[in-house]
């Protein structure tokens, strides 16, 4: 009945048509049925008008930007044995320690993190901290009014 209906009334829908009710009426039952139609619309003279495209000229700066992101998020890592440049992947054990002794803290749970020296997250301090630190040293490092002591456990070259 819905094909038949659509046919005599040439109506063109978009989509698949959706049954969103069945309600019950005296001849029996009428169905409620959804769908989109393809919308009547008159094409204006479109010939001659002037449009303004927006052209960027890319310069050679952003063409190597580009290129120096898609090589540090494509590259692969190799094992280094020492901090050169902020493209490297520093793998660091976390450890509270005593301001006066210095010392970690008895019970204190040492916390395991890599850290991309390049990503533009990392305080430029903790980057600098890192720079020519080589596997197994150790160092103290005071983000704001924590005081922590940082293991370089490995390193990774990207």
């Amino acid at each position: 009945m819905f094909n038949k209906a659509i046919q005599e009334q040439k109506i063109k829908f978009i989509g698949q048509p959706a049954l969103k009710d069945i309600l019950p009426n005296e001849d029996g039952y009428t169905f409620l049925i959804s769908y989109e139609v393809i919308p009547e619309f008159q094409l204006s003279d479109y010939r001659g008008l002037a449009i303004e495209e927006p052209v960027h000229r890319v310069s050679d700066d952003e063409i190597e930007h580009e290129i120096s992101h898609l090589t540090i998020n494509s590259g692969k890592t190799e094992p280094a044995d020492e901090i050169l440049s902020d493209l490297y992947i520093a793998g660091l054990t976390l450890r509270e320690v005593d301001d006066a002794t210095g010392l970690p803290l008895i019970g204190g749970k040492p916390q395991e993190t890599q850290v991309f020296l390049h990503n533009h997250n990392v305080m430029p301090e903790l980057r600098m901290s890192l720079f020519n630190k080589r596997v197994g040293d150790r160092f103290n490092f005071k983000p704001a009014n924590m005081k922590t002591t940082l293991l370089t456990k490995y390193l990774m070259l990207k």
